[in-house]
């Protein structure tokens, strides 16, 4: 039996209607979605359990929003002063993160509110980013496909463009599979044998370090509880293993007798511990969102890779697709 999808009560964001969609899938699994930045706002399991940290509603994020299960880009991620070389032009992007470039800018496609449609099984979200929008080059036409096959949350993100940019898109949903205020209980194994060090900024570098011997290391399953060594955790970029454009194993977490497993067709994956969450950013159930109380799994091309000639390309060019598949596999222990 297929996959259901419906519409539901729309919400309001900025005075503008912000469509709710849900799928349910044969084996009991629940996803919701807001056409705001094509977002996930909540996944639950057949016990009703809901995996996804956010808000409640989509007039909550007004004020708070921390990119909660939305699709980030044009540019996921960094890139150092807001600029980046191509074809021989300096390009100069917003900053948002003064004095760098963050997840598309202020007015990235997480603040968007997209176009959408269902397709028998799939919900598609749909939108056009104007030539120059937040400072990048190029018409855009980007879409997100989501569906919901027994315990698989699936999105298909495909993206053309007009004329040469550069392009990088993930979900930037955060996960709490025990409901733990930390996430100090959650196993994590992630299929990475290297990662990209940052400056104080978060900005790659240049070098690609091996993490055997570091606190990187979650090539086997750690308990965060001990991988734990500062105050900030973890806001850090791995190198995946896999072949990018082949879906590949990226990450897996485990809690709360859930688990996870995220696989990509992308070369990295920002690991991101919510150390910036507190009690201004309203969550569900009238809570607020707490540091360190969710994990953000960001499947990536690695960050500021327009500066760096030896990261993988985010360049795309008129007649091409990008194209980026993300599942996120559900089972109990």
């Amino acid at each position: 039996m297929p996959s259901r999808v419906g519409e539901l009560e729309a919400g309001i964001f900025a005075d503008e209607p912000a469509r709710n969609f849900e799928i349910i899938s044969d084996a009991g699994f629940r996803a919701s979605f807001n056409a705001l930045g094509a977002r996930l706002m909540t996944l639950q399991f057949p016990d009703g359990f809901d995996a996804v940290v956010g808000a409640e509603r989509v007039e909550d994020l007004l004020e708070s929003d921390v990119y909660a299960g939305a699709i980030c880009g044009r540019f996921a991620n960094r890139i150092a002063n807001g600029r980046f070389p191509l074809d021989g032009k300096e390009r100069q992007l917003t900053l948002n993160e003064p004095p760098h470039h963050l997840h598309g800018g202020a007015s990235g496609f997480h603040g968007r509110i997209w176009e959408a449609e269902i397709a028998d099984d799939a919900l598609v979200f749909s939108l056009v980013s104007p030539n120059r929008e937040e400072g990048y080059p190029g018409k855009l036409e980007v879409s997100a496909t989501y569906r919901l096959d027994d315990d698989v949350l699936s999105c298909d993100i495909e993206a053309t463009t007009a004329s040469p940019t550069i392009i990088n898109l993930t979900n930037h949903a955060y996960w709490n599979l025990s409901g733990a205020d930390k996430v100090t209980d959650h196993v994590l194994q992630i299929s990475a044998q290297a990662y990209t060090p940052t400056d104080r900024a978060l900005i790659p570098v240049g070098l690609v370090s091996f993490v055997s011997g570091t606190d990187f290391d979650f090539r086997e399953p750690v308990l965060l509880d001990e991988a734990f060594v500062d105050d900030e955790g973890f806001d850090s970029n791995f190198c995946l293993e896999g072949e990018r454009h082949v879906l590949h194993h990226a990450a897996g977490i485990a809690a709360g007798g859930r688990e996870l497993e995220l696989w990509t067709t992308e070369p990295g994956l920002q690991f991101y511990t919510a150390a910036h969450h507190g009690p201004a950013l309203k969550g569900k159930k009238g809570q607020a969102l707490r540091r360190f109380g969710a994990i953000a799994l960001e499947p990536q091309n690695w960050p500021d890779a327009p500066n760096h000639p030896s990261f993988p390309s985010a360049e795309l060019r008129p007649g091409e697709v990008y194209r980026h598949r993300m599942e996120w596999r559900f089972g109990t222990e």
